[in-house]
């Protein structure tokens, strides 16, 4: 994860020239690569939306039309996506080419080596990776070893419902800390199910307010946890203490798993999303209306945590020469 100030440009579903590797056992029977039948490679990430699933495997066919020697499928992975992959991996079961979340478990599977450096695949194919922001780029790399090549990012940003706030009588999004504790409670009716802000409270979603307050949760060097400073605390305490006020709650009060669904079940008001909820929301609950804007101000900024992913080879590919090839905006 990356911090940003205020409300970054998202780039969805962008991946080009990851070096593609050949197949694990998750492939069909040409897989091997038979004479005169293309190799086989499996492309996994979490399960998406429709959307996202249909953006994938239109330009996975576009890609094996450009490449007829090589036939790419896309295997979304429903369910805890990185325990079963570690499960696949362990199996040596794993797909070709997988998501890697910076937010989960990405260093882990760099530093284990059950995904393999990109650098030679680069230089063979001459590809610049001067399109990518540094930030991201950097979220995928060991030194100067390229683990993956960004796939997309996205800030966390505040989604709320426009039609309670009207209700509610509020006239627009909050712009502060204390606007949103101050909305939340005029939006929560505990009766109904109904919260201002619906969200799991995980690092990724409590540590914002922790640098909106000037702390951090760990030192430059990344070798010192620095929750117990003054601002730390303060961000923190602000975060615990809407959940204490009963303003906020957990998905699973409200029967959802994720903010976003309780935002499009009518739960909840306000939650903390990226760019990923867009199309979730927009094809599972065309119903439900939404808005985003800036996370709020805290005492010292309004900096939000960035969310990169990208794509990587793993290390049962079998055909790395073979298979690799240029996949366009996955």
């Amino acid at each position: 994860m990356k911090r940003v100030k205020g409300l970054a440009v998202v780039s969805l579903m962008s991946l080009s020239a990851v070096a593609l590797a050949g197949c694990g056992t998750g492939a069909a029977p040409s897989s091997a690569g038979s004479p005169g039948k293309p190799v086989t490679i499996v492309v996994a990430s979490w399960a998406g939306t429709n959307v996202t699933n249909g953006i994938i495997d239109a330009q996975l066919a576009a890609f094996n039309k450009a490449h007829p020697s090589i036939h790419a499928v896309y295997r979304p992975i429903s369910g805890d996506y990185e325990t079963l992959l570690k499960t696949e991996f362990v199996a040596g079961d794993a797909p070709d080419i997988i998501t890697l979340n910076n937010g989960g478990e990405a260093p882990t599977f760099e530093s284990e080596g059950v995904v393999v450096p990109l650098n030679s695949y680069i230089a063979q194919s001459h590809y610049s990776l001067g399109d990518f922001f540094s930030g991201a780029m950097n979220m995928f790399k060991a030194g100067n070893t390229v683990y993956g090549l960004p796939r997309d990012q996205s800030p966390l940003v505040l989604y709320y419902n426009p039609a309670m706030f009207k209700q509610a009588g509020i006239s627009g999004p909050p712009t502060t800390w204390a606007q949103m504790q101050a909305d939340a409670q005029k939006l929560t009716n505990v009766s109904a199910k109904v919260y201002g802000l619906v969200q799991t409270p995980q690092e990724p979603r409590w540590a914002q307010f922790i640098y909106q307050a000037g702390g951090s949760v760990m030192n430059p060097a990344m070798t010192k946890m620095t929750l117990n400073t003054p601002a730390a605390l303060q961000g923190f305490s602000y975060f615990v203490h809407l959940y204490r006020m009963g303003v906020a709650a957990q998905p699973s009060q409200v029967g959802a798993t994720w903010g976003g669904q309780a935002l499009g079940m009518g739960h909840a008001a306000m939650t903390l999303e990226g760019a990923w909820a867009i199309p979730y929301l927009q094809d599972t609950y065309p119903k439900t209306p939404f808005a985003i804007a800036t996370l709020p101000r805290g005492p010292v900024n309004n900096e939000s945590l960035d969310f990169p992913t990208a794509w990587a080879i793993t290390k049962d590919a079998a055909h790395p020469k073979q298979a690799h090839g240029r996949l366009s905006a996955i």
